[in-house]
């Protein structure tokens, strides 16, 4: 691999407004910088670059906070927390493949990265971009033992293996990490704001919000570092959103290069523990409920809509009681799942953004009461716009309302061409 033309893995040496930032705690597993607490804090970091030093760790957490804005520095890490390599010895009968990881990436023998299984995505070795006409997602389990070549044992799950004829050797595969460990994390945090950030690598999402309101994403950049080899930026979504009073802002933003979707906004299932009469049930997890909130109940496993009605009353605790307003169908058992409409998300916009070049999808929508405007999605793997009945995720809640979608270009996305049936379709001519 020509490495003088490509670049090098991350950055070669400190430039000025370059901070080399190590956790003051090796062994804790926060994230490396963290703001707790806080009320009415900028940070104005024009010019500088937060170089994160341990591929293991988040970068930045924002927890408990109001009113918090972040501005105009750069995420990276010095070490890349996924793997890249070529592959060799394809056992089309036995399902596997040899895998060779890159010169300067990490390998399946860091059990904190890898975990032995996962998925991988198909690339054109001679620039890792996604290779084209082909499957190009494999769900995988592999070896973290090398071989005596320094390669891995990497073995195509089952339900994957009818597309082993688009694997050849020499292609280019990469394998990420997914956990939760995120570039910048927000937690129960309202009115935060993020302007001229740019994020070139993350652990997982490069800005994850947890039950967090009224978030503002102005002008983000998430997108592999100019100059690198690298052929991923993240490792999974670049703005992923689990509940919150408001809906995020999203405006003028650039997503490239992830290993995963572009933005997911959605709120996290809770579990109905028992029904206690016709009105009255007990549900699990510590997800806000108020009085006037609208519950939805669905069958998990058919993805069902058994029933949507307001809450009268809640109680505290852990396993809470909740009053609603009308009668509950008897299909609302012990295991329905219950996700709260007015927590997620609300009133969100996604305004002037460009989505290009990465594996997964482009907004996978499950709020309401928004708008996707003026947006570019191009040669991404899987749609420009997923609203869809999907209850195995148990993210919530099933059927966006009152969502306005105008002006926006999609190109090269599985929804605007052609394609075989359960492959990945060919880029138009």
């Amino acid at each position: 691999m020509d490495r003088g033309r490509r670049g090098t893995v991350g950055p070669r040496r400190a430039r000025a407004g370059v901070h080399r930032i190590a956790p003051a705690d090796p062994t804790a597993e926060d994230a490396t910088l963290v703001i707790a607490d806080a009320e009415r804090v900028s940070i104005d970091g024009r010019g500088s670059e937060l170089l994160f030093l341990d591929p293991h760790r988040g970068g930045f957490d924002v927890r408990r906070s109001r009113a918090v804005t972040l501005r105009g520095f750069t995420v990276d890490y010095a070490e890349p927390s996924f793997t890249q390599g070529s592959i060799r010895a394809v056992d089309y009968h036995a399902g596997s493949f040899r895998f060779m990881p890159e010169h300067g990436y990490p390998d399946f023998t860091d059990r904190v990265l890898f975990t032995g299984s996962g998925y991988g995505t198909l690339r054109d070795a001679r620039d890792g971009a996604l290779k084209t006409g082909v499957r190009q997602t494999f769900m995988i389990s592999y070896e973290t033992s090398p071989g005596a070549d320094g390669s891995f044992l990497i073995t195509v799950e089952p339900s994957d293996r009818a597309w082993m004829t688009d694997i050849e050797e020499g292609d280019g595969f990469v394998v990420g990490h997914r956990g939760d460990r995120h570039g910048i994390r927000i937690d129960e945090c309202d009115g935060v704001t993020l302007r001229e950030v740019t994020v070139h690598a993350a652990p997982c999402a490069a800005v994850l919000a947890h039950e967090s309101s009224a978030l503002l994403l102005e002008r983000l950049t998430v997108a592999r570092r100019p100059g690198s080899s690298r052929w991923i930026s993240t490792n999974a979504d670049a703005v992923h959103c689990q509940g919150g009073r408001r809906g995020p802002q999203i405006v003028g933003c650039r997503f490239e290069g992830m290993h995963d979707d572009g933005i997911n906004l959605y709120v996290h299932a809770m579990r109905v523990v028992e029904p206690r009469d016709s009105r009255t049930i007990v549900v699990d997890g510590a997800a806000p409920i108020e009085t006037g909130d609208v519950l939805q109940f669905v069958d998990a496993d058919s993805g069902a809509v058994l029933a949507e009605t307001k809450v009268e009353a809640v109680g505290e605790g852990a396993q809470r009681a909740v009053q609603v307003a009308e009668e509950l169908p008897d299909a609302v058992t012990a295991g329905t799942a219950v996700y709260n409409r007015s927590n997620a998300l609300p009133g969100f916009r996604i305004d002037s953004c460009r989505f290009h070049d990465f594996r997964g999808i482009g907004v996978r929508l499950k709020a309401s009461a928004g708008i996707i405007a003026d947006s570019r999605f191009e040669g991404l793997s899987g749609c420009g716009l997923w609203i869809a009945n999907d209850p195995g995720w148990s993210e919530g809640p099933l059927g966006s309302r009152d969502v306005e979608v105008v002006g926006n270009r999609f190109v090269g996305t599985p929804a605007t061409r052609r394609c075989r049936p359960g492959r990945t379709p060919l880029p138009p001519s």
